[in-house]
């Protein structure tokens, strides 16, 4: 079934608005009461079902982030996607959304050396931007790694960026 109706009729309503986002025309709750509302109030499955239907109608990178909340536990070859969109974000010069998928990948990630590699990734396309805030965020899941010069040096990198000596 067409789900174009559907998406006028939530728009119409108030519940959805439509917005360009880096990938296009995105779909998002009009306000964050609505969004508790109603996707909050769905149960987990139901959500992931949702979320596996609109990365179907979607495809592409456009769907990479319906796929990960759909995802449950890890997935391999999900998080080599992410991976390789990240990095062609990254080349495009979209550090953010490098960061993002990169962070996703990580957490989909079975491989311990997997998991830890793409994390750096992330952290490290949040440094190089300066995003101090989101590099931050990040920040305790980068010390509870295994010390390696990479993560001693991007952990110094964003004290710099603090303005505090490591």
């Amino acid at each position: 079934s067409d789900p174009a109706p559907a998406v006028e009729e939530t728009v119409a309503a108030g519940i959805l608005r439509e917005r360009n986002g880096a990938l296009g025309r995105e779909l998002v709750f009009a306000h964050p009461l609505v969004r508790r509302a109603v996707y909050d109030d769905l149960s987990p499955a139901r959500r992931a079902q949702l979320h596996e239907r609109a990365a179907d109608l979607l495809g592409g990178t456009a769907a990479l982030d319906h796929r990960v909340a759909a995802a449950a536990g890890t997935d391999d070859q999900l998080a080599g996607e992410l991976e390789a969109a990240a990095r062609e974000a990254a080349a495009e010069r979209r550090a953010g959304q490098a960061a993002s998928w990169f962070r996703d990948a990580a957490a989909l990630s079975a491989s311990p050396a997997d998991r830890e590699r793409r994390l750096l990734d992330a952290f490290e396309h949040l440094l190089a931007p300066g995003d101090v805030t989101g590099a931050t965020a990040l920040e305790p899941e980068v010390v509870r790694l295994d010390r390696s010069a990479r993560a001693s040096g991007l952990v110094g990198h964003l004290a710099l960026l603090r303005g505090n000596s490591p």
